[in-house]
């Protein structure tokens, strides 16, 4: 009879990882760079090891059994332990301390690299890595121990995700300099209640979408609202039609066909950036990037609430 291994393989564990997050053997194959016979082995024998099936297959679907499910998030941990355990042996023998992986948001990037100068300047042995993306992937990517430390603005996540507010950055009213509103020096967000305002696919932003619809709530009304497909205009419809609530920052990435006019809210709006991380991984480089938060987020004033001009 064939003994159970003494203890974990982390190898499998990183196999029943891939297999569980594309729910498909040949996707995960694909992932890992192996074929999918061995892949299917290595299942197989970490189920006969632990007594129990991880996986219901069929012919059309691969989904998890509840050992599987409660698995999953354990299974993640020791794998992103080992990693980083190899990572501090590779990177102590280069002379560097430790590598942060931060995840950006693109409301949020000029924050972010504020901060992360602090951090380089003041630990010159930390290595940092950067991953921009919306804030969906970016909080995706945290819950599976891919990024450390996310800088994000309007972050929706579960509530088990710890925060720090670094800045309240303003709203504005961005809109085509042929719309009514575009030689305004300013409007009130009540005054847009007959406006159909932008919003963002809830896979890519849903934080921004709640932020938005809160505001607008806020100012008495509830918003007539248009899905853009992702970072861009939406197709088929004339910009003059539709109106958007972003910061600066966000709007630079946007793929526009026309320079957008920012008129200022009255009372100002903000958008929340915060630091956002597991608190499960609140490592000593984790706090290096809070404290060089909170430091330059006093320099910069960035919670005051600015009255407007």
């Amino acid at each position: 009879m064939e003994q159970p291994d003494s203890g974990p393989d982390l190898r499998r564990l990183r196999y029943f990882v891939s297999v569980a997050e594309e729910l498909s053997f040949s996707r995960a194959a694909e992932r890992l760079y192996i074929s999918q016979q061995p892949l299917s082995a290595a299942i197989q024998k970490l189920e006969r090891d632990l007594g129990v099936r991880l996986f219901d297959r069929s012919s059309r679907r691969v989904a998890l059994t509840a050992a599987g499910e409660a698995l999953l998030p354990r299974a993640r941990v020791a794998v992103a332990a080992a990693e980083e355990a190899y990572a501090a042996a590779r990177n102590a023998a280069k002379g560097i301390a430790g590598v942060l992986r931060v995840g950006v948001s693109h409301g949020a990037h000029p924050t972010a690299m504020a901060i992360l100068d602090e951090v380089t300047a003041r630990h010159h042995e930390v290595e940092v890595e950067i991953s921009q993306d919306a804030t969906g992937p970016l909080v995706a990517q945290l819950r599976a121990h891919r990024i450390d430390i996310l800088v994000g603005a309007s972050v929706h996540g579960p509530s088990t995700l710890a925060r720090d507010l670094v800045r309240l950055d303003k709203a504005f009213l961005v809109v085509h300099p042929g719309s009514v509103h575009a030689s305004r020096r300013s409007v009130r967000l009540g005054e847009l209640s007959g406006e159909t305002f932008v919003i963002a696919r809830e896979t890519v932003a849903p934080g921004y979408n709640e932020a938005l619809i809160a505001m607008c709530v806020d100012a008495g009304f509830t918003p007539t609202t248009l899905t853009s497909p992702g970072l861009v205009a939406p197709p088929g419809v004339p910009p003059e039609d539709w109106v958007v609530i972003l910061n600066r920052p966000a709007v630079s990435i946007m793929q526009l066909e026309f320079e957008p006019v920012f008129v200022p809210l009255v009372p100002p709006r903000y958008f929340r950036i915060e630091l956002v991380w597991r608190p499960d991984g609140e490592t000593s480089l984790i706090d290096s990037c809070r404290s060089a938060a909170a430091a330059v987020g006093r320099r910069e004033r960035w919670t005051i609430r600015h009255s407007p001009t």
